[in-house]
């Protein structure tokens, strides 16, 4: 299969990547998950698919492309520590059947799949993907809000991901708002940032706001991001005794 003319090269036949976020270090690590359920639809047919990762820094960048065919049934567990020793950022996943059958529908398809994260303490969690990558006809805009934790023992990151992967860097929307409200619903902050073509950041919440937690008073209060070509924030939750949580809004 080729990519479509006149889309970006991410772009095979109607398929194209989902995103998560990934980080291999020393200290912690990611591995991906995917399954070739295209195999469980159809009565008829054997059907293969090919597996893509790719890999995008936080600037953007990208270092990797890896690919695997997955025959009937099969599956790919593919740790990022293979492949690369030092890695922040957004983790692209594709899955191209073989075959598929005519779609009533314009819309691209994009790859369900698990990962799962570890660091070398033994605390591990897992998450499923978040969005498809989008291109230039995609204009609608990603509003999203999560609860901040009362504990004073959990710090609160958000990761935010530029979901932008079209042929003309010039249609991207680099713009996001980050909100923070109290359990009132008063602003407490309200900041536009700007995430270039691809990029990607772990922003700790003490950042943003230096002195959240007194000015939430021991409440519950929420962090909400908005932007058109931002895709779904996850959180990155870290508490006093090491253990984390990676989840998306």
């Amino acid at each position: 299969m080729t990519a479509t003319a006149g889309k970006a090269r991410y772009v095979i036949e109607r398929t194209v990547p989902t995103l998560i976020w990934g980080r291999e270090d020393g200290e912690f690590h990611t591995r991906v998950s995917l399954f070739n359920y295209y195999s469980l639809l159809f009565e008829d047919r054997p059907v293969t698919s090919r597996a893509y990762v790719y890999l995008f820094q936080e600037d953007g960048s990208e270092v990797g492309r890896f690919d695997q065919v997955l025959p009937l049934h099969g599956q790919w567990q593919f740790d990022l520590s293979t492949v690369i020793r030092d890695f922040q950022g957004s983790v692209g996943v594709q899955l191209v059947p073989d075959y598929l059958p005519p779609l009533s529908h314009a819309r691209y398809l994009g790859a369900l799949f698990f990962a799962t994260y570890w660091d070398a303490r033994g605390h591990c969690d897992f998450t499923h993907e978040t969005d498809r990558m989008r291109f230039e006809d995609d204009r609608r805009f990603q509003y999203e809000p999560a609860t901040i934790p009362t504990s004073p023992q959990v710090e609160m990151s958000i990761i935010v991901q530029n979901s932008f992967f079209g042929a003309n860097p010039a249609e991207c929307d680099p713009r996001l708002t980050i909100t923070v409200k109290n359990a009132t619903g008063k602003t407490l902050l309200d900041r536009t940032l700007e995430l270039g073509l691809r990029a990607s950041r772990l922003i700790p919440l003490a950042e943003l706001l230096t002195d959240y937690r007194q000015r939430l008073g021991g409440q519950v209060g929420s962090v909400h991001v908005k932007g058109r070509h931002i895709n779904q924030p996850l959180t990155f939750l870290r508490h006093a005794s090491g253990d984390f949580n990676v989840h998306h809004f």
